[in-house]
């Protein structure tokens, strides 16, 4: 982590506009921790060319991942960092929102599809992921996994069509105007219910999202799964326009007997914001 990041991160702590609680032991740990490239290669056992992806063989992962070669190394560090260091701000599986053997795992947002790599061999995933780039290495890394479901769609409130803007691992969807912005392609979306109901779930108990300030339309669109089968979520809440205490309200709106909680600090739009809420039921 830069120099820079860590006084935004001071700065963030010591905001007035902080709403949200993050301890000042959370804060100093974080800035004293190893960078993510540290981190992610004590991970990595080895990487490999192939084609137009590297191969990334990992030490506490059976099966390999697919990582396209045209995202630089340093966006994979840091997506390793993030999915199995479980003191990382932007883990999913804290203690009250694990995967357990059996569940069935939306997985919105998948990008690179590393947390439904790691949860495999114990849980049926559905990959909900639209960038072309992604879902060439999610072919490649799930190839003949009969467990896993690749749905090409971006997630929204709504069924229909948006537009992309691929970057690397934060690819920007849009609402459909008359033009189709500059280097966008169009692309279908769907709602969580819809998805269930078109693949014929019978039940839903985990729900994990990363979803480039989309997070709560998305949450919109699975009002009807959140409120049946009320499986643990857990969401990123950092992004430019997202606002925690709206998701907070809208998933305990549906389901008044959930227990949640935020976790980490971010600061990256020059606002304080925890980086992931959960939700399980109490």
């Amino acid at each position: 982590m830069g120099l820079s990041r860590r006084f935004d991160l001071c700065r963030a702590y010591l905001s007035q506009n902080r709403d949200f609680v993050c301890s000042l032991r959370d804060l100093l740990a974080k800035l004293i921790r190893p960078t993510c490239t540290m981190l992610a290669k004590s991970h990595i056992l080895k990487i490999e060319d192939d084609d137009v992806y590297k191969r990334i063989h990992l030490r506490s992962i059976r099966y390999p991942l697919y990582w396209p070669k045209s995202i630089p190394l340093y966006n994979l560090y840091m997506v390793i960092s993030e999915s199995l260091c479980e003191n990382d701000w932007h883990y999913y599986e804290v203690p009250e929102t694990q995967v357990k053997p059996g569940d069935v795992v939306l997985d919105c947002g998948a990008a690179e599809g590393l947390f439904s790599l790691k949860i495999l061999e114990h849980a049926q995933c559905i990959v909900v992921e639209p960038s072309p780039m992604f879902i060439g290495s999610l072919t490649k890394t799930f190839n003949d996994k009969d467990n896993v479901r690749i749905i090409p769609y971006a997630l929204s409130s709504h069924i229909g069509q948006a537009y992309l803007c691929q970057g690397t691992l934060n690819s920007v969807v849009t609402n459909v105007h008359d033009t189709l912005p500059e280097g966008s392609i169009i692309i279908k979306t769907a709602t969580i219910d819809q998805l269930v109901g078109d693949l014929g779930l019978t039940k839903v108990d985990y729900i994990k999202g990363d979803l480039e300030s989309f997070e709560l339309e998305v949450l919109q669109g699975g009002a009807k799964t959140i409120r049946n089968h009320r499986p643990k979520i857990a969401f990123t809440t950092y992004h430019q326009d997202n606002n925690w205490k709206e998701m907070r309200d809208f998933v305990l709106s549906l389901v008044p007997g959930y227990a949640w909680r935020v976790k980490g600090l971010s600061y990256l739009d020059k606002s304080p914001k925890p980086v992931m809420i959960h939700f399980w039921p109490a």
